[in-house]
């Protein structure tokens, strides 16, 4: 056969393009399908993990894991304590909280010391003559040595005082009798109205900075 009588084959233009949309039409929908199928098993998995963390948290509550190494000691502060503008030792029970799975789990420290004022080791009462006010002072400072942050212990060392600390709670307590819990609420300078009875009383303040809670303490005879 003679090459110049071979049949030339056309394609079909309208045909291709034809087929061309029914071959992207089929893989959208493929996708779409995949896609629908995805997000099901995500917010599966999202409502399974959300019913075992409600379960954990009715049955065990907050897990709270020990720090078996402590708080690092260099980390405490001082907290400088004045009663009607005189200082007192106080002492403080440290609470630190990093929240692994918040309101589930926490990696916690805890850290208990005493803040001396020029030296004093008696931090169990403070006493105060009857006077007509009575106003708390309270300021949180760090403590150094040759510009290596250090445990503060004493007045008498180098501080720098900080400007993150809140103060968030007061709880006073008269511990003679009656034994009563006089005020547990936000923190107020003056307490004249909620030590009026003569007696021994527990002084309590919360102060929270960072990650870091801290109830600072001292006891005052009036």
């Amino acid at each position: 056969m003679n090459q110049n009588n071979k049949l030339i084959f056309k394609p079909d233009k309208e045909q291709i393009e034809k087929e061309r949309k029914e071959i992207l039409s089929e893989i959208n929908k493929t996708n779409n399908e995949i896609r629908r199928e995805r997000s099901k098993k995500i917010w599966l998995i999202f409502a399974l993990v959300l019913l075992i963390v409600l379960f954990i948290k009715i049955v065990f509550g907050t897990i709270d894991i020990p720090n078996i190494f402590g708080y690092p000691p260099s980390k405490v502060r001082f907290y400088k304590v004045t009663v009607n503008g005189e200082a007192t030792s106080v002492g403080y029970e440290l609470k630190h909280e990093i929240p692994i799975i918040p309101y589930l789990i926490n990696f916690n420290s805890r850290y208990f010391g005493l803040n001396y004022i020029n030296g004093d080791e008696d931090v169990t009462t403070y006493l105060q003559n009857d006077s007509e006010k009575y106003v708390i002072d309270i300021e949180s400072y760090s403590c150094y040595s040759n510009d290596y942050q250090v445990e503060c212990k004493t007045d008498n060392q180098i501080m720098k005082k900080n400007s993150d600390t809140k103060y968030t709670n007061l709880q006073i307590v008269r511990t003679n009798n009656p034994y009563e819990e006089i005020y547990n609420g936000k923190f107020v300078n003056d307490i004249t109205e909620y030590v009026k009875s003569k007696g021994v009383y527990y002084v309590g303040i919360t102060a929270k900075h960072s990650l870091t809670e801290t109830n600072v303490y001292f006891y005052f005879e009036r």
